[in-house]
Parts: C-alpha cells; sequence; structure tokens
C-alpha cells in the first residue's frame, strides 16, 4: 500500500485542486489545458501529474469534495426536528455555504464537459447514484419518525430533489441578481405539500 500522503502533500494537493478550479471557471473545462493549470498554481506538469495523471483526474477530486459537502448538508438536515423545514431552507441555501454550497459555474462546465467525454459522464453518474441514496435514506427517516407522508415513493422523490437542485443551481447562473428568491416560498409550500403527512382528522 502506498505511504498515508503528508500535511504538506495534502496542503500542494489543495492548492493544485484550487488552481485547476479558478482555470476551469476562467476558460471552461474544455479549453483549460494542464500547462495553465502548472502556471496558475506555480508548479511544472511533472508536480502535477504526481497528485493528479490527468485532468479527468482532478473533476474526480472536485466531485469527492461535492459529494462530502452534500452528504454533510443532508446529515445536518436529518438531525434537525423538523426535517422538512431543514430540507426547504437547505434548498432555498443552495447556492450560499448555510445550504449545499456548489459551486454552480463549476459544476456547470463538469456537466457540460459529462456530455462529450465518458469518463467524466462516468464520474458525474456516481455522484448522481450516490446523491440520490443520501435523500432517499433522509426521506426513509421521515417516513419512520412521521415526518413525511407513509405512500411516498422514496426513490421517485430523492430524483425530483435532484432535478430541482440542478435547476435551483442553473437559476443562480441565469439570474445571479437573485430574483429567482421569489420562487422559494411556493417551492417550500410544493414540497411541503407533497411530503407532508396528511393531517389527522
Amino acid at each position: 500500500m502506498p505511504p498515508p500522503p503528508t500535511k504538506r502533500g495534502e496542503e500542494r494537493r489543495a492548492a493544485i485542486l484550487e488552481a485547476a478550479q479558478r482555470c476551469f471557471r476562467r476558460y471552461g473545462f474544455h479549453s483549460a489545458s494542464i500547462a495553465s493549470i502548472c502556471k496558475e498554481a506555480g508548479i511544472s506538469p511533472g508536480h502535477l501529474y504526481h497528485f493528479f495523471p490527468s485532468k479527468e483526474a482532478i473533476v474526480e477530486a472536485i466531485v469527492e469534495g461535492d459529494r462530502e459537502r452534500m452528504k454533510a448538508a443532508v446529515a445536518e438536515i436529518a438531525a434537525q426536528p423538523d426535517l422538512i423545514k431543514a430540507l426547504v431552507h437547505a434548498l432555498e441555501l443552495i447556492d450560499s455555504e448555510s445550504g449545499f454550497a456548489f459551486d454552480n459555474v463549476l459544476s456547470a462546465e463538469i456537466v457540460a464537459e459529462a456530455a462529450r467525454n465518458p469518463r467524466v459522464s462516468e464520474i458525474l453518474g456516481r455522484f448522481d447514484t450516490d446523491a440520490r441514496a443520501e435523500f432517499g435514506r433522509l426521506l426513509s427517516l421521515g417516513k419512520d419518525t412521521g415526518q413525511v407522508r407513509h405512500d411516498l415513493d422514496v426513490e421517485a422523490m430523492a430524483g425530483v430533489l435532484l432535478v430541482i437542485m440542478d435547476g435551483l443551481g442553473a437559476r443562480a447562473i441565469s439570474d445571479p441578481q437573485g430574483s429567482r428568491r421569489a420562487l422559494y416560498p411556493l417551492l417550500g409550500a410544493m414540497l411541503k405539500q407533497r411530503l407532508a403527512p396528511d393531517p389527522v382528522n
């Protein structure tokens, strides 16, 4: 087995990832070259390849970071006393550090590259599978605790939540001034209507 990474190695890897993300935002994933990433990071190609053998490996590391943030956000929602309220609130904060905190521009670049790059498509597909499972577990917890209607199709609703997240992320790019926030009360009401158990007579 390879030796565990040193603190200095982890710092260098993180610095390369940050430089790569700046390049992807600036030039787009397809146009950002290894040379441009190395220049941004102030390192040689050999140094970069020591940590990441390809641009796809960099994307995999970025997506892994998103996966960890997504799992942490879902765990935070699960820990709240009102699961539906916490879920709606997190979706309202989709582009902030208090919500799921994804980089919407970078996510759009990765999705665009996935349409033409099978390796990136595979990476993104694994993230989607994991995200569906996380939301499925969250909704199942809601059913078990009586906060979510017992007849909810958990798998289908997990997919719907991902569609909402994707849509809100896209709106954050196309509507940077934030007028999309007027949609949040309606979105919250729709989710509560679909998720909440029927009142007991």
